[in-house]
């Protein structure tokens, strides 16, 4: 196990007017980095140091803080994460379109056909619980999955991701 640790640092003017929210794990380099680049440096009254465990943790940190607390220099990834979003409810609304406009229930063909991958990786992703099935009384397949179902699945993977 490292001893590096991730840094969540916050940049503040002298008002309290929250500038900037990053991560690094050479804070003292990284600030230094600032002075060069950024327009803004000069404006830094108060830097707040906060360690984190490691760079995954550090990075959702940044992003919460991004979104919540509104720093006036974090542009792009406020872009960035504003993007995402869209993305993700561009594809939940397509995906909802079309689970629910065509059928309420698919067979295992069908529904690894609608989430474009093979009936093998289907059922690897049914047998690990990730996608709730049901059983029809039909002499042939018997499995079912609801388009909610598909829809509960997709969206965990998009939130995952």
């Amino acid at each position: 196990m490292s001893d590096v640790r991730y840094t969540l640092y916050r940049h503040f003017a002298a008002d309290e007017t929250l500038l900037y929210v990053g991560i690094s794990f050479r804070k003292l380099q990284r600030l230094s980095e600032h002075r060069k680049l950024s327009s803004w440096f000069h404006d830094i009254a108060k830097i707040t140091f906060e360690s984190m465990p490691d760079r995954e943790t550090a990075l959702a940190s940044e992003r919460t803080a991004v979104q919540t607390e509104n720093p006036v220099h974090n542009v792009q990834l406020r872009a960035k994460i504003k993007e995402n979003h869209a993305a993700i409810e561009e594809a939940r609304d397509e995906i909802t379109y079309r689970v629910v406009n065509f059928k309420p229930l698919y067979n295992l063909d069908e529904a690894a056909n609608m989430l474009d991958i093979h009936v093998g990786q289907l059922k690897k992703i049914i047998a690990k619980g990730d996608i709730q099935t049901i059983e029809l009384p039909t002499p042939r397949q018997k499995i079912r999955i609801t388009g909610w179902n598909l829809l509960d699945y997709l969206e965990s993977r998009m939130t995952n991701d």
